[in-house]
């Protein structure tokens, strides 16, 4: 019994130390992994392993530095063009499908007299006079309906209300 009993304990100790070996590692890439926010300049990933866990951490560890190096390019390329939108001479709001301003520039702040805090995540109906309000509602129905907008793309003159309560003309 004796003989049985340590090999026993011996088998234990070789299943806990090389089932340690090979978890600790995938903890380590586990822990890297959920740790990721796309900002991070190092990981501290197995790479060095020249065995699955080491080609896995190899793996992320590329792909975690292509989405570093999007993110980047996104970044500069959304400053670019918030440079362009905001140096505008045209005015410019956008809006999202249900009609709140997400943004204006300058030109279109100045044209109607506010600033970004009184328009941004308002609908686009408060520079609409009535009846086009109605009209307005209208399209954004017919968008969530149809998934079409048949005014996008298409040059319309339009009024629009500015801040001091004129009704001013738009194309």
């Amino acid at each position: 019994y004796v003989t049985a009993g340590a090999m026993m304990l011996a088998v234990m100790v070789f299943s806990f130390g090389f089932g340690w070996k090979v978890a600790s590692p995938i903890l380590r890439l586990d822990r890297a992994i959920k740790s990721f926010n796309g900002e991070s300049t190092h990981l501290k990933l197995p790479v060095e392993r020249s065995d699955e866990i080491g080609r896995i951490a190899r793996s992320f560890s590329s792909l975690s530095e292509q989405l570093r190096d999007t993110q980047a390019a996104e970044r500069r390329a959304y400053q670019k063009l918030s440079a362009i939108f905001d140096q505008s001479i045209d005015s410019l709001i956008t809006f999202n499908s249900n009609g709140e301003i997400e943004s204006v520039n300058r030109a279109a702040k100045q044209m109607f007299g506010y600033d970004d805090e009184e328009l941004i995540g308002e609908n686009i109906r408060i520079i609409m006079p009535e009846p086009y309000r109605k009209y307005h509602r209208q399209l954004f129905e017919n968008l969530r309906a149809s998934g079409e907008a048949s005014i996008i793309g298409k040059t319309r003159e339009i009024r629009v209300l500015i801040m001091i309560g004129d009704v001013i003309d738009l194309e």
